[in-house]
């Protein structure tokens, strides 16, 4: 059993307590061969609206049953190269079933819908938070391929492709403007992934629109790391999105990305990213700095230059100090989650 109780209150908008009930039964019986899941949830929520329009109800309950099927088989074979190899194949079909109710009357607090990947054909719902349930009847069609060295048990090759399948149109929306769901099948999703060396890594994802015959969505990356914490990260992304935003400018994106943290010595270390609109032939963010770990403190400075979207006239620039004893307290801007977010692999130093 999940459950939730959250406040929202905002000087403005609507004031609202929110409780999210959520338990769930399932029976999951697996073998070496295979595992099948069967999955009963009962979702709850219950609002209490305060400074509601007049005539608008201040209280609002839904109550929806979750049921999901979840199953998939193991297969694999010896491989004589490279020294030995094992490849499995992992067929997997999941059916989820819940039913239609009409949610424009609650107000969207924390919910949005997810981005649609690999991960996302095995949810229970396609939209975070609890402001909205989707309504399903579908079956999710994927299979899983990988390669695995026989004497170490390392997975160098991993394959992944996978779709929806819709009985019904999804008729629950985010909000009135949202388009409902009447293919009678998902985009195509695919991942690839591969460990080449110790040190060197790649991935790729792939979304395919066969309705409209175009990408969505395509990610390619290259990674590299040791064990002196040498990172360096290079990755080209593309979205179609065929919209606009409220200034009529295109919400396609094209885009490649290089990020790097590389130590000097055992204190000193360097840091930077490079993050470049193809679409667009503007620099969004680029930022470079030095780091100095010591047993006792921690120095960082940044410089960086970027633009709050591609739109921007001109660019901002700025240089960022973080000095921090450790243990204590640090002083200037906290760039932690800063580099975490700007550079794929990158880890706070340990005290």
């Amino acid at each position: 059993m999940r459950n939730e109780f959250v406040y929202f209150d905002h000087s403005s908008e609507t004031k609202a307590k929110r409780i999210d009930l959520k338990p769930s039964i399932s029976v999951p019986l697996r073998n070496p061969a295979g595992f099948i899941e069967p999955k009963l949830s009962l979702r709850h929520t219950s609002y209490r609206l305060d400074e509601q329009k007049t005539g608008v109800n201040s209280n609002i309950d839904r109550t929806l049953p979750m049921l999901s099927l979840d199953s998939g088989l193991f297969f694999e074979r010896d491989l004589n190269v490279l020294g030995g190899l094992i490849q499995t194949l992992e067929p997997r079909a999941y059916y989820l079933y819940v039913p239609y109710e009409n949610q424009d009357d609650i107000p969207i607090f924390d919910s949005s819908e997810y981005d649609f990947n690999y991960n996302q054909l095995f949810r229970d719902n396609r939209f975070s938070g609890a402001d909205r349930i989707g309504d399903s009847n579908q079956l999710t069609l994927a299979v899983t391929s990988r390669f695995i060295e026989a004497d170490t048990g390392k997975e160098r090759l991993r394959a992944s492709l996978g779709t929806i399948v819709y009985f019904d149109d999804l008729d629950v929306r985010l909000n009135s403007t949202s388009p409902a769901i009447s293919n009678n099948s998902s985009d195509i999703v695919a991942e690839l992934s591969a460990k080449m060396t110790d040190n060197w890594s790649a991935r790729s994802a792939l979304q395919y629109d066969p309705h409209a015959g175009i990408t969505q969505k395509a990610t390619l990356g290259l990674h590299y790391r040791d064990g002196a914490n040498r990172l360096f990260n290079a990755t080209y992304r593309s979205r179609y999105a065929g919209t606009l935003d409220s200034n009529g400018n295109s919400n396609d994106i094209e885009q490649t990305d290089v990020s790097f943290k590389w130590p000097i010595n055992k204190e000193w270390s360097t840091v930077g990213r490079w993050n470049y609109s193809e679409e667009h032939n503007l620099a969004l963010d680029t930022f470079v700095g030095l780091e100095k770990d010591t047993c006792c403190w921690r120095l960082r400075v940044i410089a960086r230059q970027y633009v709050n979207d591609a739109f921007d006239e001109e660019p901002k620039q700025g240089v960022f100090v973080q000095f921090e004893l450790k243990g204590l307290t640090s002083f200037g801007e906290k760039l932690d989650s800063f580099l975490e977010e700007g550079i794929l692999g990158y880890q706070i130093p340990e005290q």
